[in-house]
């Protein structure tokens, strides 16, 4: 497990919160543009780890491929109007 979060982890955490501070602008406390990237990376967590609950409380969110493509748009516009709100 160290070996995976190292290697892949760790990167794309880390080109994440790149992403972030950037489109936060460089007047941002870098503290904000960490919640910030936690916070997206949370909501994928969200879809992939409570996947059972999901698939029980609102199945039609992620039942195929399209909805799943749906949902990932989601999640773009969605973050992207939080990034708004603290730029």
């Amino acid at each position: 497990m160290d070996g995976f979060v190292a290697t892949t982890l760790i990167p794309h955490g880390i080109l994440l919160h790149d992403i972030v501070a950037e489109l936060l602008g460089p007047d941002t406390d870098p503290s904000i543009s960490s919640r910030c990237a936690l916070s997206i990376m949370g909501q994928c967590l969200m879809y992939r780890h409570g996947r059972a609950v999901i698939d029980r409380a609102c199945p039609e969110l992620i039942a195929g491929p399209d909805e799943i493509e749906r949902t990932a748009e989601h999640i773009v516009a969605f973050s992207l109007a939080g990034l708004r709100a603290f730029s």
